[in-house]
């Protein structure tokens, strides 16, 4: 009796683990969202980028839509693991759907990532009547101060999160970061429950630490990046190879 109660528990542990290791296999996919403005460079160097991070076991598809003819359709699917908002300009004539909204938070709620970049907060500051269904996925405070800058920083200290952003990267902390085009100085944003948490913050500026915040969000998660990226690799010069190990590693979170 002993050994087949003993034969069952390993049989009943080999299957967790083979249905953990499917749940884990293969790339992480991505859809990519932008907001537009895509200038003749980006359609160049953006699908070059997003071709490059393949070899970073992470499967990227592009919208074949900006963010304001996004209606969350291809959510209802269940082919995403994460969506990234990605920056590229536009401002106020940006206008998110009420029905992508709905589709963006309940793909959160049901497990997936949501990742955005700096613009994000400032869009909703801007009409917080028109996005109060995605307030619980913005991650920074808006700021109108923003400077194309150059900076150093480090996981924030007992984040694990943190820790994880900086998985197989060479330099810690990554100093003079060429890899940014424009930084947004606001603050983590205080939630009055399930505070986010403070990932990576900036040794550049004493006023203002914050450049990346996570925050779990019903079964998902949320990644904030107070800055926006410069997809240009080669411009980072020697940062090239960390740069791609860093947007990776935060693509990677919680997978």
């Amino acid at each position: 009796m002993k050994i087949l109660f003993f034969a069952c528990l390993v049989f009943v542990s080999f299957l967790s683990s083979f249905a953990m290791a499917k749940a884990r296999s293969g790339p992480v996919k991505v859809l990519y969202l932008e907001t537009g403005w895509v200038t003749t460079d980006d359609q160049i160097i953006v699908p070059q980028f997003l071709q490059t991070l393949k070899s970073y076991d992470l499967q990227i598809t592009r919208s074949a839509t900006y963010i304001n003819d996004f209606d969350g359709s291809q959510l209802t699917q269940g082919q995403f693991d994460v969506i990234y908002y990605a920056d590229r300009g536009q401002g106020d004539y940006i206008k998110i759907k009420e029905a992508a909204q709905v589709a963006i938070r309940d793909f959160v709620n049901q497990g997936g990532t949501f990742v955005h970049e700096a613009g994000f907060p400032n869009l909703v500051a801007a009409n917080p009547s028109l996005y109060k269904t995605m307030r619980e996925l913005l991650l920074f405070d808006t700021s109108t101060e923003s400077c194309q800058c150059y900076f150093s920083f480090i996981p924030s200290p007992e984040s694990q999160a943190g820790l994880s952003f900086f998985k197989r990267i060479s330099m810690n902390p990554l100093d003079n970061f060429e890899c940014i085009l424009e930084y947004r100085n606001g603050l983590m944003h205080a939630f009055a429950e399930n505070p986010a948490e403070l990932a990576v913050q900036n040794t550049t500026f004493a006023s203002s630490k914050d450049m990346v915040a996570v925050r779990k969000v019903g079964a998902g998660r949320v990644v904030g990046i107070n800055f926006r990226f410069y997809f240009d690799v080669q411009a980072c010069k020697a940062q090239g190879k960390d740069f791609l190990q860093f947007y990776a590693n935060l693509l990677h979170y919680g997978y």
